[in-house]
């Protein structure tokens, strides 16, 4: 009987932790509406102009739980600069698991040196990002810039273990262009500093 009670005990515990980690607990017009917000963006944000929409594929969506995204492209009407940036939104645990590092390294590609964290401050907020550089294989000279993070609806943070934030949905931005030279400020860099104050008027509160 013991071992019986204990079985269940443990079964009703993993569900429940996997219910956590998935966001089993939002209803889905609440999720539909933090979803929706993403989609509210202008066509331009300070110098950066929105030149395409994209999509992504319905499977990966799936695999990604995700609940609602933005994907799209920008270009700087002064520099000519183009950035490709994305904003998921969806469970902890899907949205927490895919890092650049996996993706670009199975697309031909290859990190030049460790992720390191980098900050971005606009106004009275400062948030930090993973940025790393890939290179193609058997180049040294990197050709690809990428940031990336994680937020709950409040600041950006370079997470190690962003599969336990303590939230039950959770966002992840990334976004990449070209390394900038000489140590000065990349794209992604200018592009972060108009993004951030406009996007997080569009994220969910704590």
């Amino acid at each position: 009987m013991h071992a019986i009670i204990a079985i269940v005990v443990l079964s009703a515990s993993t569900a429940l932790t996997h219910a956590y980690l998935d966001a089993g607990w939002h209803s889905k017009s609440e999720i539909d509406r933090l979803a929706s917000q993403l989609r509210e963006l202008p066509d331009s944000i300070g110098d950066w102009n929105r030149t395409a929409k994209n999509e992504i594929p319905n499977g990966t969506l799936r695999t990604l739980k995700c609940y609602g995204y933005l994907s799209e492209s920008y270009e700087n009407s002064s520099s000519g600069a183009v950035i490709s940036v994305a904003v998921l939104f969806g469970p902890r645990g899907p949205i927490a698991v895919h890092t650049p590092e996996i993706c670009y390294s199975s697309a031909g590609t290859e990190p030049v040196a460790p992720r390191k964290v980098s900050s971005i401050e606009t106004g009275t907020y400062k948030d930090e990002f993973w940025m790393t550089r890939f290179s193609k294989k058997g180049l040294q000279e990197p050709s690809l810039e990428v940031w990336y993070a994680w937020s709950d609806g409040g600041p950006w943070r370079a997470s190690e273990n962003p599969r336990y934030w303590m939230t039950d949905h959770l966002y992840k931005l990334q976004l990449s262009g070209k390394p900038s030279k000489g140590g000065g400020v990349s794209d992604c860099q200018s592009f972060l500093q108009s993004f951030l104050p406009v996007l997080r008027k569009q994220l969910a509160t704590h």
